[in-house]
């Protein structure tokens, strides 16, 4: 625990607490607009506590920090993530995203739902954090294509996970991608802020 607390779960009730609870969000990229996208679920603000949690997570891979934050999205949004068909990750600027890739498997081992990589990258791009919101966009124009050893049903439920979304050009960019399948999505992101993004 970021906060010290000795209890099981990653978050302590203290910390639960103090997360803001973030509304629905309007983001630069309406993506909300998009045929394929059929939810937005996140735990809170990428701020102070929530914020903490996730960037000690992400720069020291604790393999056991990832399973209980896994489980702290599992309890929280288990209705939505059990409706699901498949669950799948945006892949990461590394070429070996833990914080993304890690996260959805461990979402498949609590839920039972298989986890697929339905995306694949087919240009190399820079990393979203430094770059301002028109830049964002471009950045990831092009830079995902469906897996073509993926087969999976029309009209299957997927649960796309990313960790941080901002201006939401990653979102809308897989989105467009998979709208061409008419596949419907739950988009994940476990934190939501108007200023950072992964």
């Amino acid at each position: 625990m970021v906060c010290g607390a000795t209890e099981r779960e990653y978050l302590c009730k203290k910390c639960r607490d103090n997360i803001s609870k973030a509304p629905d969000r309007e983001f630069s990229v309406d993506f909300k607009k998009n045929k394929a996208f059929s939810g937005l679920f996140y735990l809170g603000d990428y701020k102070d506590v929530l914020k903490n949690n996730i960037l000690e997570f992400k720069i020291n891979k604790n393999k056991m920090k990832l399973n209980d934050f896994a489980e702290s999205i599992y309890t929280m949004f288990s209705d939505e993530i059990n409706r699901v068909d498949y669950i799948t990750y945006v892949p990461g600027f590394e070429e070996k995203p833990f914080h993304t890739s890690g996260v959805a498997e461990k979402l498949s081992q609590f839920s039972g739902k298989p986890v697929i990589k339905l995306l694949v990258k087919i240009k190399k791009n820079k990393s979203q954090k430094e770059l301002s919101g028109f830049d964002r966009k471009n950045n990831v124009s092009g830079v995902f294509k469906i897996n073509s050893e993926i087969k999976i049903k029309k009209h299957s439920k997927i649960l796309l996970f990313d960790d941080i979304i901002t201006t939401g050009s990653t979102v809308n960019e897989v989105l467009k991608v998979i709208n061409d399948f008419q596949v419907s999505v739950f988009s994940l992101g476990v934190t939501c802020s108007k200023s950072e993004e992964k």
